[in-house]
């Protein structure tokens, strides 16, 4: 069974993405902080990490360029309300391997994790 961390400070989001993905078969991890998720990528390795940019303390992109030092395999996905050309940019610089807008349709989010796991 295929592990996936998701990591978003709205408790809300996390358990849609959780009751989603269970439902697909996925072992779901559920982190509402960049520093958690840090830990949980270490303890647990995921094969995929589905992150929100912002975030207080550490944010979506330091959580993102550790994970990728620590193992570049995971496969990330930066999710984000806020989404600019610079930023995706920027994600994709730091090693992300989708990014993805919050509201986008449930079976495009799941389509994109099928194709990378």
């Amino acid at each position: 069974m295929k592990k996936i961390l998701v990591v978003d400070d709205d408790i809300a989001i996390l358990g849609v993405l959780d009751r989603l993905l269970s439902k697909k078969g996925y072992k779901i991890i559920s982190a509402s902080d960049g520093a958690t998720a840090l830990v949980k990528v270490m303890e647990q390795s995921p094969d995929l990490v589905i992150l929100d940019y912002k975030m207080t303390l550490v944010g979506g992109l330091e959580v993102l360029r550790k994970t990728k030092a620590f193992n570049g395999k995971i496969k990330i996905i930066m999710l984000t309300g806020f989404a600019t050309e610079g930023l995706e940019k920027s994600a994709r610089d730091f090693g992300a391997d989708g990014f993805l807008e919050k509201g986008i349709p449930t079976d495009s989010l799941v389509k994109s994790i099928e194709a990378m796991l």
